[in-house]
């Protein structure tokens, strides 16, 4: 992102304005990378926007076209998204995982919303990190039998608890399964599909 963009967003901030440029180190070099992936920045803007937050380590795991996600602390993973359309937002997204974290009972992990913000300029949530491995064939062709039983049974069970929430308090929140959940169903499509019940798979395919 541009550092006027940035800037435009600090402006509306005046505290934090006044805070950062007293830290002429972080926007000196912000400003020359000229890109929010300044590790420097982005820590000392998130210690501000979150006043119980003491950032000791913080590292890049991934970025999009409008969005970054950090390693904080090596233990919580922030998403920093700057857009001024309000449709994308982490909004909904803080939405759904706090119904779900409240309603879906099950052993497959949630992120959970320790902390948030947003506004029109820019959306941040911060959970823990969830370790595990990414599920792909190689993978789930080298388990044994048995975990692959396993693997089966947790995601029938989760998608089984999924089908049959209540989701009315988060109606007002549009969501386009097919282009949000198209890799993972493929990816089920790929492993463990032809094992699932005629019932399992007519509830994956109306999630």
């Amino acid at each position: 992102m541009p550092f006027k963009e940035f800037n435009h967003f600090i402006n509306k901030y005046d505290n934090l304005k006044v805070n950062l440029y007293k830290e002429g180190c972080y926007l000196m070099e912000f400003c020359h990378d000229n890109n929010i992936k300044n590790i420097k920045a982005t820590k000392y803007f998130l210690e501000h926007i979150f006043d119980n937050l003491k950032v000791n380590t913080i590292e890049i795991i991934g970025s999009g076209y409008d969005s970054i996600a950090y390693l904080v602390n090596n233990k919580y993973v922030f998403k920093i998204k700057y857009s001024a359309n309000k449709k994308k937002s982490y909004k909904k997204e803080k939405a759904i995982y706090d119904y779900l974290n409240k309603n879906l009972h099950t052993d497959i992990q949630v992120p959970n919303i320790e902390y948030s913000y947003i506004s029109d300029e820019i959306s941040i949530l911060g959970y823990k990190q969830i370790k595990g491995k990414f599920l792909n064939p190689t993978v789930y062709y080298n388990m044994s039998k048995d975990q692959q039983e396993l693997l089966k049974h947790d995601i029938a069970n989760f998608l089984r608890k999924m089908h049959d929430l209540d989701y009315t308090e988060i109606s007002s929140y549009k969501i386009d399964n097919k282009q949000n959940v198209l890799e993972e169903y493929q990816l089920l499509r790929a492993t463990i599909y032809d094992s699932l019940t005629d019932i399992e798979k007519n509830i994956l395919k109306t999630l």
